[in-house]
């Protein structure tokens, strides 16, 4: 259950850096997005700086996981994450990157 009072809850743009490593700690779900009511977004909750946060996956996100770990996000559990800062559109915006066990391991080695 989220702590309500636990500042910084969701991994957002502002509160990642790029090449920071997240873990996945749960599979999911769909929810309404704020700014379109006809489109459901991926939600996970990841390790980030040894906090537990909520991260929504834009398309390009839940594209690029789902290209490394499969399309059944169940399975990317424990799973690691590269994140960037990227220019978009409308803005700076949070893309992930899967990295692939092998990299993962050489990452827990550091």
């Amino acid at each position: 259950m989220p702590n309500v009072f636990e500042k910084d809850q969701y991994l957002t743009r502002k509160t990642a850096q790029t090449g920071e490593v997240v873990t996945v700690l749960d599979g999911g779900r769909w929810v309404q997005s704020k700014f379109n009511q006809d489109t459901e977004l991926l939600e996970i909750r990841v390790m980030h700086n040894n906090t537990a946060k909520t991260w929504t996956l834009n398309n390009k996100s839940r594209k690029n996981l789902g290209q490394v770990f499969g399309a059944d996000s169940d399975t990317w559990i424990g799973k690691s994450v590269r994140l960037a800062v990227e220019a978009g559109q409308s803005g700076d915006m949070l893309i992930g990157y899967g990295i692939d066990d092998k990299e993962a391991e050489f990452l827990r080695q550091q």
